[in-house]
């Protein structure tokens, strides 16, 4: 169920101008992964294109697996630069996250054949 609009970032190509391009805008590009993370849990996706490169087939894609230790490597860079605007957002996704991996675990062990000894 699709509940709003996503579309990822375009990318520069060029590597000079993709280094600049981090230095100054690397919370954006972090919350731009912060919020590919959030429409992907909202949205039951297993993955999500993050970032794409202008005049490439290169995309940037984050695998549910990966969510997690995005999420914890965001929120340490925001708490070590004290940037504490962005720490509930990003706490409130890992718990989002970790409530529907709870949920599909149980799911998935209810409808798991029981084994007799």
């Amino acid at each position: 169920m699709m509940t709003d609009k996503y579309s990822s970032l375009t990318l520069p190509s060029d590597y000079g101008q993709m280094e600049s391009l981090i230095k100054i805008n690397k919370i954006k590009l972090m919350e731009q992964v912060v919020s590919s993370i959030c429409y992907a849990v909202k949205n039951n996706l297993n993955a999500i294109e993050v970032f794409n490169f202008k005049d490439s087939d290169f995309i940037v894609v984050l695998d549910r697996n990966s969510f997690e230790s995005n999420l914890n490597s965001i929120y340490d860079y925001y708490i070590s630069f004290e940037i504490y605007e962005h720490c509930g957002r990003v706490l409130n996704i890992k718990q989002q996250l970790n409530q529907k991996n709870e949920q599909e675990k149980r799911h998935k062990s209810k409808g798991s054949p029981k084994r007799k000894n």
